[in-house]
């Protein structure tokens, strides 16, 4: 099984590379790009490493001014974050998507 993981993870990294750079002309584009990604990623128990401090996020697209950007989503601490805001989709390294904590009573 891990084996199997594994070889999907790389053909879908491999995948993701040949995006890095790519740039959506619109933020509709943008959001559909990235919430494919996000879907994709999801279904193998996945997520993006933030490039700027390594915890697993979810790449999202936002509006910055007249800029579509991506930023990487993610707690750090009970607070939620967001990196980045490269107009150009970022070079993503995937990781295991964490246990989900549970909310404390």
């Amino acid at each position: 099984m891990a084996a199997m993981r594994r070889q999907i993870r790389l053909q879908l990294q491999a995948r993701l590379d040949e995006w890095v750079g790519f740039r959506c002309s619109d933020v509709e584009s943008a959001a559909k790009l990235a919430k494919a990604v996000q879907k994709l990623l999801d279904q193998h128990g996945l997520r993006a490493s933030c490039p700027y401090c390594g915890h697993p996020a979810v790449v999202r697209q936002t509006q910055r001014g007249d800029r579509v950007v991506f930023v990487f989503d993610h707690t750090i601490d009970g607070k939620r974050t967001f990196h980045g805001g490269r107009a150009e989709w970022p070079k993503i390294k995937l990781v295991a998507k964490p246990e989900r904590k549970r909310r404390s009573a």
